[in-house]
């Protein structure tokens, strides 16, 4: 009786472990693009649920890639809402610069401005959503709007 119990079980985990460890994931990339086509060149992206989340790093050239602990990998499929995070540079100061305060000069304030609307900041405020349907790859660009002066 033991043994039955012991193969029930493990058999049971076998297929929660087969079931979590190989889900179909869905490799969604595309660009973060303002609306006059100009790339977002830094920045985050993340796409949530009320399960899990996937995030990608914004490249240079705009693309992204999610992915849900390595960028690229991708994600299960289902519906998500999509935050986005996209941080420039003020003057000729880039982003996460250290300043070093002398006892000579005044210390120097420098912020940080967002390539994009502030509303973008909040998958709940951001009105950017995805669904991510099982199957093959998807290239999904993300329009925005820049920032209100």
């Amino acid at each position: 009786m033991r043994v039955k119990s012991f193969t029930l079980l493990l058999s049971i985990c076998f297929g929660i472990l087969l079931l979590i460890g190989c889900s179909d994931r869905v490799h969604v990339s595309g660009m973060v693009l303002l609306r006059s086509g100009e790339p977002v060149t830094k920045g985050l992206v993340v796409f949530e649920n009320e399960k899990i989340s996937g995030i990608s790093d914004i490249k240079t050239d705009g693309s992204y890639s999610i992915g849900l602990i390595k960028p690229g990998e991708g994600i299960p499929p289902g519906t998500y809402n999509i935050a986005i995070q996209a941080t420039g540079t003020m003057g000729n100061i880039p982003m996460n610069t250290d300043i070093t305060v002398s006892s000579d000069s005044p210390p120097k304030i420098v912020a940080e401005t967002s390539q994009i609307d502030m509303k973008y900041a909040l998958s709940r405020t951001s009105g950017l959503s995805i669904t991510v349907q099982a199957g093959k790859s998807m290239n999904f660009d993300i329009i925005v709007d820049p920032p209100k002066n």
